[in-house]
């Protein structure tokens, strides 16, 4: 029985340095680059806290010193962004319909994805928009589909 173990300790002692298959595979660069798209993937879709002071939007105008023009030109700012990425999303979405037509579907699909960007960048500037128009900071996404502000 002992010269068994002995022969296996041996083995191991002689194959070892030769055979090490972590560094082979580069398995520490693996390890670190996986958690580094962990903490990524973490750092965008965690939950963000709540913000230490609710701010108002009178609070926020006095703090930053705007004027009404400032606010009404800012305003007109954003639904004209929200025109100018709805146009752009609506074009990029007709082109990925040609795309598919065409048989191109790996194009087309990324025009789909290329467009949903577009309208989703859309958005932001409505949102932003509303809440300028309406004079209120933390709107929710209820409010701006139904279009009214709860107070």
């Amino acid at each position: 029985m002992g010269i068994f173990s002995r022969t296996g300790r041996a083995a191991k002692w002689a194959t070892k340095p030769a055979v090490d298959f972590p560094s082979w595979m580069g398995f520490k660069q693996i390890a670190g680059l996986s958690a580094g798209i962990i903490g990524n993937l973490k750092q965008a879709f965690g939950v963000k806290k709540e913000a230490d002071h609710a701010e108002t939007f009178d609070q926020a105008v006095a703090r930053l010193q705007l004027t009404e023009e400032a606010i009404a030109a800012q305003g007109k700012n954003f639904l004209r962004l929200t025109l100018i990425f709805a146009l752009i999303g609506l074009a990029i979405l007709g082109y990925a319909i040609f795309l598919l037509w065409d048989g191109l579907i790996a194009g087309g699909c990324l025009a789909i994805i290329l467009a949903v960007l577009s309208f989703a960048n859309g958005f932001r500037y409505h949102f932003w928009y509303f809440q300028v128009k309406h004079c209120k900071l933390g709107c929710t996404v209820r409010e701006w589909w139904d279009t009214k502000v709860e107070d």
